[in-house]
């Protein structure tokens, strides 16, 4: 072999190589690509919102105020429970699946 013929096949063998390489790099950037459009894709649920409006009926006996009660009465006044109670007869059990 001359040294010409090993110069052309070494110039050969580094065009593959960087052909491999930059095929390899293409193909590790589309994997990316594709994870991340998959990613957004199936996350783009928890960007949705849902809104339940129903009718809630405040009784002051169970939120244990009186009438003319303080600020502070009222922000200490259960309002949570309530609201869960009537969301719960609003849609019972039975209709939950």
């Amino acid at each position: 072999m001359t040294k010409e013929e090993r110069l052309k096949k070494r110039h050969r063998a580094e065009k593959r190589f960087r052909f491999y390489g930059l095929t390899s790099i293409f193909v590790a950037l589309l994997f990316v690509v594709i994870l991340v459009q998959n990613i957004f894709s199936k996350g783009s649920s928890a960007f949705k919102k849902t809104v339940i409006t129903t009718e809630v009926f405040f009784d002051q006996e169970l939120l244990e105020i009186q009438n003319g009660a303080s600020q502070e009465e009222i922000m200490e006044a259960d309002f949570y429970d309530i609201m869960i109670e009537n969301l719960i007869k609003a849609y019972p059990a039975k209709d939950r699946e």
